[in-house]
């Protein structure tokens, strides 16, 4: 067949198509997409090999519609729909499983697994593709999954996600020039590479607006995003990568059971990449933990409105402390003090604050000239609470006329456990 129209061999393979003459059907389209391609109309070639994958298998011939599902994939991807292909993939995956020669099925079956796991890792979903690649590997011989290129491919792209070592970025590129792949199969893989770059090495910090705070207190949280890694990468002539937008479009921020959020950023945040971006909070501590913690703060990015991935920042831990309390006491003569004459003294010790005063110890010294008829003279108290207050009596008796003072000892600890102490002094005046 020689060129021309590829709208003529397209409506010839839908004639064919109806008339159930798949396997011509199927060639038809095949060169139509071929066609279409070389005009540069990507989407009709996208649309005419999976029509042709679809003809083919109509007569069982699995494996040359697994051929027009990769082209077809291979054809989006250069056309950065990445959505599509993925779609095509786990497609193939399902016509691949079909073909009945072991060793074809086989490499189908691990090619569309692997491309299908890096599309997952542009969506940000790569534990979907690993477990992809796990349930493919049942079906796979053990020597040659564990032997294919691609295979070690997912593997350093693994351990450089995990470990941050460029060597297995190198290792990597190696293999992809040593080995014999479609142009749209090795954009989606180096694409790939360049969002896991992007993720790792985009720095994070959290910064605390003081060294220590009590839990009257608020927290001011600014987290700084440092983008000078996705400048490096899009300016960088050798990369086929470009970004265009960079959005945080969610935000999951981690706190220990005292905190809470008052004020957080809006959503979405669009990142301008020529300078730091600056996210503030304001945190609120409501109670003291052994070990507060703030983070780590998640970060759900989208770039170009395409690529999804999360990026995790580290964990900050605020130097927390309980509010001092206040101890304010009094006393109250609920007769006059007069001489060999009983009275009732009332005493009332408040807490004047936020913080909560525990293991309170009071003791009343009483001059010579005063004699404890009823009553206690120490008390001890487990806990006062915030603006709680505790009152008692002592009945006593003067001995002679004077002005003399009375003596209360407050001895307690704050929520962090520190000592205070106190001496509060009180005039008594007895008349005759």
């Amino acid at each position: 067949m020689g060129k021309k129209d590829p709208s003529e061999y397209y409506l010839k393979a839908q004639s064919l198509y109806k008339a159930s003459q798949f396997k011509k059907a199927g060639k038809y389209f095949s060169q139509a997409a071929e066609e279409f391609e070389r005009v540069g109309d990507m989407e009709s070639a996208i649309d005419s090999y999976l029509h042709g994958a679809q003809s083919h298998a109509k007569k069982e011939i699995y494996i040359k519609s697994s051929e027009l599902l990769r082209l077809a994939g291979h054809l989006s991807i250069i056309h950065d729909q990445f959505s599509k292909a993925h779609q095509i993939f786990q497609k193939a995956l399902e016509v691949a499983s079909k073909i009945d020669k072991i060793r074809e099925r086989q490499a189908y079956q691990l090619l569309f697994s692997i491309f299908s796991f890096f599309c997952y890792f542009l969506e940000g979903a790569d534990d979907k593709g690993i477990h992809g690649i796990k349930k493919v590997k049942k079906f796979l011989d053990e020597s040659f999954f564990k032997n294919h290129f691609l295979t070690r491919v997912v593997k350093d792209f693994l351990l450089f996600f995990k470990n941050r070592n460029m060597n297995y970025v190198a290792k990597i590129e190696e293999e992809l020039m040593s080995n014999d792949l479609l142009e749209g199969e090795l954009k989606l893989i180096k694409t790939a590479l360049n969002i896991a770059k992007i993720n790792l090495f985009m720095k994070s910090e959290l910064h605390l607006d003081k060294r220590l705070y009590t839990t009257n207190d608020l927290i001011k949280l600014t987290v700084t995003l440092d983008l000078s890694i996705i400048q490096e990468l899009s300016g960088n002539s050798n990369q086929d990568f470009q970004i265009k937008t960079f959005k945080i479009t969610r935000i999951n921020i981690n706190l220990t059971d005292n905190f809470t959020t008052t004020e957080k950023p809006a959503l979405p945040i669009i990142l301008d990449l020529n300078r730091e971006t600056l996210i503030s909070y304001v945190i609120k501590p409501h109670f003291q933990v052994e070990e507060p913690k703030i983070g780590p703060i998640t970060f759900y990015c989208i770039l170009n409105d395409t690529f999804a991935f999360t990026h995790d920042t580290e964990v900050i831990k605020p130097n927390l402390i309980s509010p001092p309390p206040t101890l304010h006491a009094e006393t109250k003569n609920l007769r006059p003090p007069l001489t060999d004459k009983s009275f009732p003294l009332q005493i009332t010790v408040e807490n004047m604050s936020e913080g909560d005063a525990h293991d309170l110890n009071l003791t009343v010294l009483l001059p010579d000239q005063l004699k404890l008829i009823r009553g206690t003279l120490e008390k001890k108290v487990y806990s006062l609470n915030s603006y709680e207050k505790i009152t008692w009596e002592l009945q006593l008796k003067p001995i002679e006329a004077g002005d003399y003072q009375l003596e209360l000892q407050l001895k307690y600890k704050d929520g962090d456990g520190n000592i205070i102490e106190n001496l509060e002094q009180f005039p008594i005046s007895v008349k005759m």
